[in-house]
């Protein structure tokens, strides 16, 4: 997922492009700019939790990233990303 406001956001070991994190850790920001304190889409998803991850991702400027994150074979990050 990319950040809001061209954010320059790089975590060590997380081998993504500045300004994106996994989708796991955008729902984890979401809920707590959400005040949200459930378990997010832990368990069994609903239209209705979709719909609200949604919405406050639209809300706070997320977006989706690139599509081709590939984990290399030896564990030692990505190869490439497809645009």
């Amino acid at each position: 997922m990319r950040l809001p406001a061209n954010s320059a956001l790089s975590i060590p070991g997380m081998s993504l492009p500045t300004g994106h994190v996994f989708a796991c850790l955008a729902e984890t920001l979401l809920m707590g700019f959400e005040d949200e304190s459930e378990h997010g889409s832990y368990g069994a998803l609903s239209l209705e939790k979709i719909r609200a991850l949604l919405a406050a991702a639209d809300k706070h400027g997320f977006e989706l990233g690139p599509s081709g994150y590939v984990e290399r074979p030896d564990g030692l990050g990505t190869d490439s990303f497809a645009a």
